[in-house]
Protein backbone atom coordinates (compact mmCIF):
# COMPACT_ATOMS: atom_id res chain seq x y z
CA UNK A 1 0.00 0.00 0.00
CA UNK A 2 1.45 3.62 -0.57
CA UNK A 3 1.15 6.59 1.19
CA UNK A 4 0.92 10.07 -0.06
CA UNK A 5 0.25 13.03 1.71
CA UNK A 6 -0.56 16.57 -0.10
CA UNK A 7 -0.32 19.46 2.49
CA UNK A 8 0.09 23.52 2.62
CA UNK A 9 3.66 24.55 3.30
CA UNK A 10 5.11 27.48 5.31
CA UNK A 11 4.74 29.73 2.11
CA UNK A 12 1.52 28.67 1.84
CA UNK A 13 2.35 26.10 -1.47
CA UNK A 14 0.48 22.86 -1.95
CA UNK A 15 3.14 19.91 -1.99
CA UNK A 16 2.21 16.56 -2.77
CA UNK A 17 4.69 13.92 -1.11
CA UNK A 18 5.04 9.96 -1.57
CA UNK A 19 5.67 8.94 1.89
CA UNK A 20 6.16 5.40 2.27
CA UNK A 21 5.40 1.74 0.59
CA UNK A 22 3.95 -0.99 2.95
CA UNK A 23 3.46 -4.77 2.44
CA UNK A 24 -0.27 -5.03 3.80
CA UNK A 25 -1.25 -8.82 4.13
CA UNK A 26 -4.88 -8.23 4.39
CA UNK A 27 -6.92 -5.41 2.90
CA UNK A 28 -9.37 -5.32 5.32
CA UNK A 29 -10.34 -1.72 6.70
CA UNK A 30 -8.85 -2.19 10.38
CA UNK A 31 -5.20 -3.82 8.83
CA UNK A 32 -4.89 -0.88 6.25
CA UNK A 33 -5.89 1.84 9.54
CA UNK A 34 -3.02 0.20 11.31
CA UNK A 35 -0.55 0.38 8.53
CA UNK A 36 -1.20 4.38 7.55
CA UNK A 37 -0.93 4.65 11.90
CA UNK A 38 2.12 2.93 11.70
CA UNK A 39 3.68 4.84 8.57
CA UNK A 40 2.76 7.98 10.23
CA UNK A 41 3.95 7.23 13.58
CA UNK A 42 7.47 6.34 11.99
CA UNK A 43 8.03 10.03 10.19
CA UNK A 44 6.19 11.48 13.51
CA UNK A 45 3.23 12.26 12.40
CA UNK A 46 0.02 12.22 13.76
CA UNK A 47 -3.70 10.64 12.09
CA UNK A 48 -5.22 13.87 14.53
CA UNK A 49 -4.03 15.84 11.58
CA UNK A 50 -5.48 14.43 8.49
CA UNK A 51 -7.77 17.00 7.04
CA UNK A 52 -8.89 14.96 4.15
CA UNK A 53 -8.77 11.34 2.73
CA UNK A 54 -9.07 10.18 -0.83
CA UNK A 55 -9.24 6.45 -2.36
CA UNK A 56 -10.70 4.68 -5.06
CA UNK A 57 -14.37 3.41 -4.80
CA UNK A 58 -13.28 -0.29 -2.96
CA UNK A 59 -16.02 -1.45 -0.53
CA UNK A 60 -13.11 -1.90 2.29
CA UNK A 61 -12.31 1.84 1.53
CA UNK A 62 -15.76 3.97 0.95
CA UNK A 63 -17.69 1.87 3.22
CA UNK A 64 -20.02 3.96 5.58
CA UNK A 65 -20.09 1.94 8.40
CA UNK A 66 -16.83 0.11 8.66
CA UNK A 67 -14.72 1.15 5.80
CA UNK A 68 -11.43 2.90 6.37
CA UNK A 69 -12.73 6.38 5.39
CA UNK A 70 -14.87 5.67 8.42
CA UNK A 71 -12.99 4.62 11.37
CA UNK A 72 -10.42 7.51 10.14
CA UNK A 73 -13.75 9.93 10.19
CA UNK A 74 -14.35 8.16 13.75
CA UNK A 75 -10.40 9.64 15.31
CA UNK A 76 -10.42 13.03 12.87
CA UNK A 77 -14.04 14.42 12.24
CA UNK A 78 -12.73 16.85 9.52
CA UNK A 79 -10.54 14.60 7.73
CA UNK A 80 -13.54 14.02 5.29
CA UNK A 81 -13.19 11.44 2.50
CA UNK A 82 -13.69 11.93 -1.54
CA UNK A 83 -13.86 9.21 -4.07
CA UNK A 84 -11.02 10.51 -6.26
CA UNK A 85 -12.33 12.04 -9.16
CA UNK A 86 -9.74 10.60 -11.89
CA UNK A 87 -11.11 7.50 -10.96
CA UNK A 88 -14.76 8.61 -11.56
CA UNK A 89 -13.87 10.11 -14.79
CA UNK A 90 -12.34 6.92 -16.01
CA UNK A 91 -15.52 4.84 -14.69
CA UNK A 92 -17.73 7.14 -16.89
CA UNK A 93 -15.45 6.68 -19.82
CA UNK A 94 -15.54 2.89 -19.25
CA UNK A 95 -19.35 2.72 -18.92
CA UNK A 96 -19.81 4.47 -22.30
CA UNK A 97 -17.41 2.57 -24.01
CA UNK A 98 -19.17 -0.96 -22.65
CA UNK A 99 -22.72 0.14 -23.47
CA UNK A 100 -22.65 1.99 -26.59
CA UNK A 101 -22.50 -0.70 -29.21
CA UNK A 102 -21.11 1.61 -31.82
CA UNK A 103 -17.77 2.42 -29.30
CA UNK A 104 -17.74 -0.73 -27.80
CA UNK A 105 -17.36 -2.19 -31.49
CA UNK A 106 -14.52 0.75 -31.72
CA UNK A 107 -12.25 -0.71 -28.61
CA UNK A 108 -13.48 -3.93 -29.92
CA UNK A 109 -11.47 -3.71 -33.07
CA UNK A 110 -8.63 -2.13 -31.24
CA UNK A 111 -7.72 -5.52 -29.28
CA UNK A 112 -8.31 -7.10 -32.46
CA UNK A 113 -5.88 -5.24 -34.42
CA UNK A 114 -3.45 -5.42 -31.29
CA UNK A 115 -3.98 -9.33 -31.89
CA UNK A 116 -2.69 -8.75 -35.73
CA UNK A 117 -0.56 -6.22 -35.53
CA UNK A 118 1.55 -6.47 -32.40
CA UNK A 119 1.56 -10.19 -33.09
CA UNK A 120 5.43 -10.28 -33.76
CA UNK A 121 7.72 -8.22 -32.91
CA UNK A 122 8.87 -8.24 -36.72
CA UNK A 123 5.23 -6.78 -37.16
CA UNK A 124 5.96 -3.77 -34.47
CA UNK A 125 9.50 -2.76 -36.16
CA UNK A 126 7.69 -2.77 -39.55
CA UNK A 127 5.09 -0.80 -37.94
CA UNK A 128 7.78 1.55 -36.40
CA UNK A 129 9.48 1.94 -39.63
CA UNK A 130 6.37 2.66 -41.86
CA UNK A 131 5.23 5.24 -39.04
CA UNK A 132 9.33 6.42 -39.07
CA UNK A 133 8.90 7.07 -43.04
CA UNK A 134 6.02 8.63 -42.79
CA UNK A 135 6.95 11.41 -40.53
CA UNK A 136 10.24 12.04 -42.25
CA UNK A 137 7.49 12.26 -45.98
CA UNK A 138 5.70 14.97 -43.81
CA UNK A 139 8.29 16.56 -42.72
CA UNK A 140 9.73 17.37 -46.00
CA UNK A 141 6.49 18.60 -47.52
CA UNK A 142 5.75 21.07 -44.32
CA UNK A 143 2.76 18.86 -43.35
CA UNK A 144 4.24 18.56 -39.92
CA UNK A 145 6.12 21.02 -37.35
CA UNK A 146 9.66 20.34 -35.78
CA UNK A 147 10.59 21.05 -31.97
CA UNK A 148 11.55 19.33 -29.29
CA UNK A 149 9.20 16.55 -27.92
CA UNK A 150 7.39 16.36 -31.48
CA UNK A 151 7.21 13.55 -33.95
CA UNK A 152 8.17 11.00 -30.71
CA UNK A 153 8.24 7.42 -31.58
CA UNK A 154 4.68 5.79 -30.90
CA UNK A 155 2.92 2.46 -31.12
CA UNK A 156 -0.83 1.39 -30.39
CA UNK A 157 -1.34 1.68 -26.72
CA UNK A 158 -3.77 -0.88 -25.71
CA UNK A 159 -7.06 0.57 -23.38
CA UNK A 160 -6.88 -0.64 -19.53
CA UNK A 161 -9.66 0.08 -17.53
CA UNK A 162 -8.09 1.39 -14.64
CA UNK A 163 -6.14 3.78 -16.50
CA UNK A 164 -6.89 7.42 -16.77
CA UNK A 165 -6.79 8.75 -20.18
CA UNK A 166 -5.71 5.28 -22.17
CA UNK A 167 -8.68 5.28 -23.95
CA UNK A 168 -7.95 8.41 -25.63
CA UNK A 169 -4.46 7.95 -25.97
CA UNK A 170 -5.27 4.94 -28.10
CA UNK A 171 -7.50 6.81 -30.23
CA UNK A 172 -4.88 9.75 -30.81
CA UNK A 173 -2.79 6.78 -31.76
CA UNK A 174 -4.37 5.18 -34.41
CA UNK A 175 -5.33 8.26 -36.00
CA UNK A 176 -1.74 9.79 -36.40
CA UNK A 177 -0.37 6.34 -36.97
CA UNK A 178 -3.62 5.34 -39.21
CA UNK A 179 -1.61 4.90 -42.89
CA UNK A 180 1.00 2.78 -41.23
CA UNK A 181 -1.35 0.64 -39.77
CA UNK A 182 -3.33 0.14 -43.19
CA UNK A 183 0.07 -0.95 -44.61
CA UNK A 184 1.23 -3.12 -42.44
CA UNK A 185 -2.30 -5.05 -42.84
CA UNK A 186 -2.04 -4.93 -46.23
CA UNK A 187 1.67 -6.51 -45.54
CA UNK A 188 -0.01 -9.35 -43.51
CA UNK A 189 -3.21 -9.62 -45.84
CA UNK A 190 -0.40 -10.25 -48.61
CA UNK A 191 1.46 -12.76 -46.46
CA UNK A 192 0.91 -16.47 -47.12
CA UNK A 193 2.53 -17.99 -43.70
CA UNK A 194 -0.72 -17.53 -41.29
CA UNK A 195 -3.85 -17.84 -43.08
CA UNK A 196 -6.07 -16.69 -39.87
CA UNK A 197 -4.24 -13.78 -39.13
CA UNK A 198 -4.51 -13.59 -43.21
CA UNK A 199 -8.36 -13.46 -43.07
CA UNK A 200 -8.24 -11.20 -39.96
CA UNK A 201 -6.41 -8.48 -41.62
CA UNK A 202 -8.61 -8.41 -44.70
CA UNK A 203 -11.88 -7.68 -41.95
CA UNK A 204 -9.95 -5.51 -40.16
CA UNK A 205 -8.83 -3.31 -43.49
CA UNK A 206 -12.60 -3.51 -44.30
CA UNK A 207 -13.15 -1.59 -41.48
CA UNK A 208 -10.61 0.64 -40.93
CA UNK A 209 -11.12 2.01 -44.31
CA UNK A 210 -14.93 2.74 -43.73
CA UNK A 211 -16.94 6.26 -43.49
CA UNK A 212 -17.93 4.78 -39.63
CA UNK A 213 -14.63 3.94 -38.13
CA UNK A 214 -13.21 7.31 -39.15
CA UNK A 215 -16.28 9.40 -38.23
CA UNK A 216 -15.98 7.78 -34.49
CA UNK A 217 -12.37 7.95 -34.75
CA UNK A 218 -12.33 11.52 -35.40
CA UNK A 219 -15.02 11.99 -33.16
CA UNK A 220 -13.28 12.08 -29.64
CA UNK A 221 -11.87 15.46 -29.95
CA UNK A 222 -15.38 16.95 -30.37
CA UNK A 223 -17.08 14.87 -27.49
CA UNK A 224 -16.29 17.54 -24.34
CA UNK A 225 -18.16 20.29 -26.51
CA UNK A 226 -21.55 21.23 -25.92
CA UNK A 227 -23.48 18.65 -28.00
CA UNK A 228 -25.39 21.62 -30.02
CA UNK A 229 -21.90 23.65 -30.85
CA UNK A 230 -19.90 20.99 -31.84
CA UNK A 231 -21.51 19.05 -34.69
CA UNK A 232 -20.03 21.27 -37.84
CA UNK A 233 -16.65 21.16 -36.92
CA UNK A 234 -16.72 17.30 -36.20
CA UNK A 235 -17.91 16.94 -39.35
CA UNK A 236 -15.40 19.08 -41.11
CA UNK A 237 -12.86 17.22 -39.30
CA UNK A 238 -14.09 13.80 -40.33
CA UNK A 239 -14.31 14.60 -43.76
CA UNK A 240 -10.86 16.36 -44.05
CA UNK A 241 -9.51 13.38 -42.47
CA UNK A 242 -11.30 10.67 -44.97
CA UNK A 243 -9.92 13.14 -48.08
CA UNK A 244 -6.33 12.63 -46.69
CA UNK A 245 -6.64 8.87 -46.50
CA UNK A 246 -8.94 8.48 -49.47
CA UNK A 247 -12.20 7.34 -47.90
CA UNK A 248 -15.12 7.51 -49.85
CA UNK A 249 -18.16 10.07 -48.04
CA UNK A 250 -21.48 8.95 -48.14
CA UNK A 251 -24.14 11.28 -49.14
CA UNK A 252 -25.53 12.19 -45.07
CA UNK A 253 -29.40 12.33 -46.80
CA UNK A 254 -29.01 8.85 -48.24
CA UNK A 255 -30.33 6.39 -46.28
CA UNK A 256 -27.71 4.94 -43.73
CA UNK A 257 -27.02 1.07 -44.25
CA UNK A 258 -25.34 -1.04 -41.62
CA UNK A 259 -22.75 -3.18 -41.70
CA UNK A 260 -22.22 -7.47 -42.07
CA UNK A 261 -25.39 -8.25 -44.35
CA UNK A 262 -25.32 -4.87 -45.95
CA UNK A 263 -29.25 -3.70 -44.63
CA UNK A 264 -30.46 -0.44 -45.71
CA UNK A 265 -32.18 0.99 -42.40
CA UNK A 266 -35.14 3.59 -41.99
CA UNK A 267 -32.80 6.92 -41.27
CA UNK A 268 -30.49 8.77 -43.06
CA UNK A 269 -27.07 9.01 -42.74
CA UNK A 270 -27.10 12.03 -41.44
CA UNK A 271 -29.91 10.90 -38.56
CA UNK A 272 -27.38 7.80 -38.02
CA UNK A 273 -24.11 10.13 -37.26
CA UNK A 274 -25.76 13.01 -35.13
CA UNK A 275 -28.10 11.46 -33.15
CA UNK A 276 -27.91 7.63 -32.86
CA UNK A 277 -24.13 8.25 -32.41
CA UNK A 278 -22.58 12.01 -31.88
CA UNK A 279 -26.07 13.02 -29.38
CA UNK A 280 -26.05 9.34 -28.06
CA UNK A 281 -22.63 8.98 -26.60
CA UNK A 282 -22.69 12.27 -25.06
CA UNK A 283 -26.02 11.72 -23.17
CA UNK A 284 -24.68 8.86 -22.07
CA UNK A 285 -21.46 10.56 -20.77
CA UNK A 286 -23.56 13.10 -19.40
CA UNK A 287 -25.72 10.87 -17.01
CA UNK A 288 -23.18 8.58 -16.32
CA UNK A 289 -20.79 11.87 -14.84
CA UNK A 290 -24.06 12.74 -13.20
CA UNK A 291 -24.15 9.40 -11.60
CA UNK A 292 -20.48 9.75 -10.25
CA UNK A 293 -20.54 13.06 -8.99
CA UNK A 294 -23.25 13.35 -6.43
CA UNK A 295 -24.50 16.57 -5.64
CA UNK A 296 -22.09 17.06 -2.69
CA UNK A 297 -19.00 15.90 -4.86
CA UNK A 298 -20.22 18.29 -7.66
CA UNK A 299 -20.36 21.12 -4.66
CA UNK A 300 -16.88 20.62 -3.80
CA UNK A 301 -15.42 20.60 -6.81
CA UNK A 302 -16.63 24.42 -7.88
CA UNK A 303 -16.07 25.92 -4.04
CA UNK A 304 -12.34 24.48 -4.50
CA UNK A 305 -12.16 25.61 -8.44
CA UNK A 306 -12.28 29.23 -6.64
CA UNK A 307 -9.04 28.90 -5.72
CA UNK A 308 -7.35 27.91 -8.77
CA UNK A 309 -4.40 30.02 -9.96
CA UNK A 310 -4.91 30.74 -13.04
CA UNK A 311 -5.57 34.31 -15.08
CA UNK A 312 -4.33 36.08 -11.43
CA UNK A 313 -7.45 34.14 -9.45
CA UNK A 314 -9.70 35.26 -11.04
CA UNK A 315 -12.18 32.30 -10.31
CA UNK A 316 -11.56 33.26 -6.37
CA UNK A 317 -15.15 33.72 -4.80
CA UNK A 318 -15.62 34.46 -0.93
CA UNK A 319 -18.77 32.96 -1.21
CA UNK A 320 -17.86 29.32 -1.94
CA UNK A 321 -14.60 29.47 0.32
CA UNK A 322 -16.96 30.11 3.23
CA UNK A 323 -19.18 27.15 1.58
CA UNK A 324 -16.61 24.63 1.86
CA UNK A 325 -15.18 25.91 5.31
Amino acid sequence: MALVLRYVDKRGFVVERFIDLTHVSYTSAASLKDAIGSMLSEHKLSLSRIQGQGYDGASNMRGEFNGLKSLIMRETGSAYYVHCFSHQLQLALIFVAKNHFTINDIFDLIARLLNVVGASCKRRDKLSEQQANTVIYLLINGELQTGGGLNQEMSIKRPGDTRWGSHYASLLNIMAMFSSIIYVLEDVERDDTYQDQKAEARRLLEILESFDFIFCLSAKERLQQMRDSGWEDLMNNVFSFCDKVKITIPKMEDAYVTGGRRRTSHVSNLHHYQVDVFYAVIDMQLQELNRHFDEVNSKLLLCVACLSPKDSFSAFDKKNLIKMA
